[in-house]
Parts: structure tokens; C-alpha cells; sequence
């Protein structure tokens, strides 16, 4: 193994706080800036339904002619007001109001004195002062059909060309994850006929014999759960500290997170992106990714999401409000330009927690029925199954084109080394054997370029 000047791996930690170092890593990974201008159409609604946050707050919230005024307290009645001075769009008269969205809008109150607060106070703030007394104040009310984890460690994929092991990790943790429910996967699991029970005879064939198992690709998660189920997420987040400096760091984890997000759903022909939230200095950032093959290339693309008004180029995107600027120069390590969401001002925090919201109810819905429909049409073709996750043996490949309906088959060799002590006989020296287990296994891809990648890559970590 490859390592740093002390001899061990880099963590995705720290990684993410070199710029050279995560261009490397999103080299090998074919990570690819891009603009929401990029995305395919159905994908762009899916931008268009997590953004779009006008009229969603109730105009009777602060109408004094209306019968629900009088139950808003003095303080939120304020707070809302002025929100409505800045950002009127915000509001709708046909926007039925409701005690659950009003007591959300109390606690998004809550974490705006709170901002104010931290930001007033002499003394150093760190992550968790900004998590725990702001953001937790926001995203809490604002999921409530997906399942949030915290600190969940996410598994990275696997290289798309020869990486070293120095800057390999196999594993990250995101400060928050939002998993869809597995009451919303489990006809995918919970009966004998199931995609999950179809898949797992492959375990028996190629791609057992490679190593990898089904099961292990089921979830994003680098600790798999208990129970056979997919699990497949829809959103990521990253908190830092007050420091400008930190919050490129965590654009970069992010990425590193989202592409593995993007990596599963390509595997089990999720149609769906991932989106991306970055936390910090009391403001937010979002960015949009997803994986799809180009001429015959797999690559892993993200975008920015830039303000609305940040020039006419927005208006090619075919997103309403959803701007596309994106510098052609921008480098993989380097943050694009993005919308920042002021939490200090009280439509910009109104509008996040509208967005957390609204990518709840997209990942419990939308999301949730593309992993249904793409988990099952894997299982109707299983021999075409590739897996996405980082595996823990060194390969080689052997590349034929055997394979009846066009398909190009990679044969993949995985090899173990293991040491042994051989038994002493006769006098002579006791010795270590290195033992070379060697196990052939098949995948398949009907894209030529892509197969051939793949093949040079293992083919390469192995002799390397």
C-alpha cells in the first residue's frame, strides 16, 4: 500500500482540506464540474421542485384581517413581517395556514436569535455551537417523512482509473445524511419473489467470485444494516466552523460524499440526483450531482446552485429562478460560484428551511419511486450488474468480447496475498511463503469505453 510520508492512507478528511490532493482523488473518480444547464430535463424538475420555495409560507400568518393573526405570537409576527418586506414572493394568500408550519416557523425564530446571538458574542464558536443552536433548529421541523442520520459513515466508490491507496479511502463521515424510509423500499426486500432475493443468486456467480457481494452494495452506508433492505439517500450535508478557509473543506468532503451518492443510484439505474448542503459561518451552499455515462465514459458530475439573478445565462438552463453561471475554468478542487443563504437574514433562513422541506418530501416521493423502479429493472438483467463500491482487493483484467447481444464482457481477476510460515523439515530455515489466491469473475457492460476503463484500471492497480 501506498501511503504518506508516515506510511497510512489519507483520511477523506484530509484529503478535502488539499486542493491538489481532492483533484487527484476527483481525477480518478471522473468527477466533472458542471452547470444545472447539464442536467437531464426530468432532473431539472427535480431542481425546480426542491428550489422553488415561492408562496409557501401563509399570508395570513400576517393579515390582520385573517382569523389565524391573532394566534401569532408578537415576536414571529415581526419576524415575518420583515421577512415579507424583503422577500414578498414568499408569501401566498392561497397558502392554507397551519399550526405545524407555524410552530416551524418558531423554531427557525428560534435559531435567527440564536445566529445573532453566536455572531455577537466575543468568544470562538465552533461546528458543533453553529449545529446544535442554529441549523438543528432548522433542518429538525423540516424533515419529517425521511429518515435523517447523523454521522453515518458513507462508503466512497471505486477508482474509474488507478488511484493510489494514499489517497483511497475507503470510507467518510457527513455530518447528515437523509436516507428514504425503508417502509418505502421494502417491496424491494420483503418477499421471496423480490429484487433483493433475484440479485442475490449473482452472489453465486460472477460477482461473488469477485469479491463483492449484493448485499454490500445495497447501502451507502460503510456499516450495513442489519436486516437484508436497500437503503439509498437523497441528501447530504456538511457543517464547518466560522472560517472561510474551512468552507471550501467542506464543499470538497461533500463532493466526496455525494459522489458516492451518485456512484450507487448509476449502479441501480436510480435516475435521480443527489443534493449536496454545505453548513457553515451561519450560511449555506448547495450543489446538485448525479452520474451518467457520455459516450461511453461514466463520469460524476456536480453543479452549483448559483443565485437567480446572477445573469442572463440562466435563462438557457430552462430552470425558472435556477441560475447556471459556471465558470469554464473552474477547477474540480476549486468551489464554483454559489447562491449563499445569509441564515442571518429572516427570508434567507425562511427559505432554507423551505428547501431541507422540500428535498424531504422529494426524497420520500420522487426519489423514492425511481430506486423502486431502477432496483428492479437491474434485477430483470442481473449479469450486467457493476459494482460501485470500493473493493478491498488489489485486480487485474483480462478484457474478451464473447458475449452474445453486443455485450463486452471484463474478465476480473482478484488477487490475495497472504503470508504463511512454512513448517520447518529436516533443519532446514523456517521461511514465508507469500500465497497467491487467485478467483475470475465476469462483468458486463454494453459500453465498450467504459468496459475498457474499467479493465485498465484494475489491470493497472494490480501491477502498481
Amino acid at each position: 500500500m501506498t501511503g504518506t510520508k508516515s506510511g497510512r492512507a489519507l483520511s477523506a478528511s484530509q484529503i478535502a482540506q488539499s486542493v491538489a490532493k481532492f483533484d487527484n482523488w476527483s481525477t480518478h473518480q471522473a468527477c466533472t464540474a458542471a452547470c444545472l444547464a447539464d442536467l437531464p430535463q426530468h432532473m431539472k424538475d427535480d431542481v425546480q421542485r426542491v428550489f422553488d420555495v415561492k408562496g409557501a409560507i401563509p399570508f395570513a400568518y400576517i393579515d390582520k384581517k385573517s382569523e389565524v393573526y391573532a394566534r401569532v405570537l408578537p415576536h414571529l409576527r415581526k419576524f415575518l413581517n420583515t421577512a415579507w418586506t424583503k422577500r414578498p414572493e414568499l408569501f401566498s394568500k392561497s397558502a392554507k395556514p397551519c399550526d405545524k408550519m407555524l410552530g416551524h416557523l418558531c423554531s427557525i425564530l428560534t435559531a435567527w436569535k440564536q445566529l445573532a446571538a453566536l455572531q455577537g458574542s466575543s468568544q470562538r464558536q465552533t461546528e458543533a455551537d453553529y449545529a446544535g443552536q442554529v441549523y438543528n433548529f432548522i433542518r429538525t421541523p423540516a424533515v419529517s417523512l425521511s429518515r435523517v442520520r447523523l454521522q453515518c459513515p458513507i462508503a466512497l466508490p471505486e477508482p474509474l482509473s488507478q488511484a493510489p491507496e494514499s489517497i483511497s479511502p475507503r470510507s467518510l463521515i457527513p455530518d447528515a445524511a437523509v436516507f428514504v424510509r425503508s417502509s418505502q423500499l421494502a417491496e424491494l426486500s420483503g418477499h421471496k419473489e423480490s429484487a433483493f432475493k433475484t440479485l442475490k443468486k449473482a452472489d453465486a456467480g460472477p460477482l461473488g467470485r469477485s469479491g463483492s457481494k449484493i448485499r454490500d452494495q445495497m447501502s451507502p452506508a460503510a456499516t450495513l444494516p442489519d436486516k437484508e433492505r436497500f437503503e439509498f439517500v437523497g441528501s447530504i450535508w456538511e457543517d464547518k466552523k466560522p472560517d472561510q478557509t474551512l468552507i471550501d473543506n467542506a464543499w470538497r468532503q461533500n463532493r466526496m460524499a455525494t459522489a458516492a451518492i451518485a456512484r450507487q443510484n448509476h449502479a441501480f439505474s436510480v435516475d435521480s440526483p443527489v443534493f449536496g448542503l454545505v453548513w457553515g459561518e451561519g450560511s449555506v451552499r448547495a450543489h446538485v450531482d448525479w452520474a451518467s455515462e457520455d459516450n461511453g465514459e461514466l463520469h460524476v458530475y456536480s453543479a452549483p446552485y448559483v443565485a437567480p439573478d446572477a445573469g442572463d445565462e440562466r435563462r438557457e438552463s430552462g430552470l425558472s429562478g435556477v441560475s447556471t453561471v459556471l465558470s469554464a475554468a473552474s477547477s474540480a478542487a476549486e468551489p464554483p460560484p454559489f447562491h449563499v443563504w445569509d441564515l442571518s437574514s429572516e427570508p434567507a433562513i425562511i427559505e432554507v428551511y423551505l428547501i431541507v422541506r422540500n428535498i424531504d418530501r422529494w426524497t420520500h416521493y420522487q426519489h423514492s419511486q425511481r430506486v423502486v423502479k431502477g432496483v428492479n429493472a437491474v434485477a430483470t438483467n442481473v449479469a450486467n450488474f457493476v459494482p460501485w463500491k470500493k473493493r478491498p482487493n488489489r485486480k487485474e483484467a483480462v478484457v474478451t468480447n464473447s458475449a452474445p447481444s453486443g455485450e463486452n464482457i471484463v474478465n476480473v481477476l482478484e488477487v490475495r496475498v497472504e503470508t504463511k510460515k512454512k513448517t520447518k523439515t529436516k533443519g532446514k530455515k523456517q521461511q514465508d511463503a507469500e500465497v497467491v489466491a487467485t478467483t475470475y469473475t465476469t462483468v458486463t457492460t454494453r459500453s465498450a469505453a467504459l468496459r475498457a476503463k474499467l479493465a485498465n484500471a484494475a489491470a493497472a492497480s494490480a501491477s502498481g
